[in-house]
């Protein structure tokens, strides 16, 4: 048997701040009316032809610690995964989340597929200990996740 070493990498992780700005936002996310709010502010939706889906990791006193544009789909769809919406969470030491997508249609009605991936996210951030608050649809108005009933239908537990 030879004694062949092996390369191992140190690396680290980090998050990296893109820019900021100064928004005239509510200070704290306590309902789904303040954090559409919020998130309309910050994304201007109205100039994004496809649909977007981003995460808002929160503080434990409720404050968002930063916007992150998880992926950028097409006109009525977005490919996401659990892995990319929560690691901005952990890097930001999270204590919860919001996630929102857009339907540029402005029909703010959830798909099958938009129910499914709540159902993921939601499972996930109990397992990450980083619960999932809401999930918000932006469109014309906005449709909550959590207040809507939704939740029953889709044997989601928040």
């Amino acid at each position: 048997m030879s004694n062949m070493k092996t390369i191992i990498k140190r690396m680290s992780v980090q998050l990296v701040k893109e820019s900021s700005h100064k928004y005239d936002v509510p200070r704290t996310l306590h309902s789904p009316e303040d954090a559409a709010e919020f998130i309309k502010s910050v994304i201007d939706f109205d100039t994004v032809p496809c649909e977007l889906f981003i995460v808002v990791p929160i503080d434990s006193k409720s404050k968002p610690l930063c916007v992150t544009v998880v992926t950028k789909g097409t006109l009525n769809c977005s490919l996401v995964h659990p892995r990319e919406v929560f690691q901005p969470c952990l890097l930001a030491n999270a204590a919860a989340c919001f996630v929102f997508h857009n339907h540029p249609s402005g029909d703010v009605t959830p798909s099958r597929e938009d129910k499914a991936i709540t159902e993921r996210l939601v499972k996930a951030g109990h397992i990450l200990d980083v619960p999932v608050l809401d999930h918000i649809i932006v469109g014309d108005n906005f449709y909550s996740f959590r207040t809507d009933g939704t939740e029953r239908r889709c044997n989601i537990i928040w």
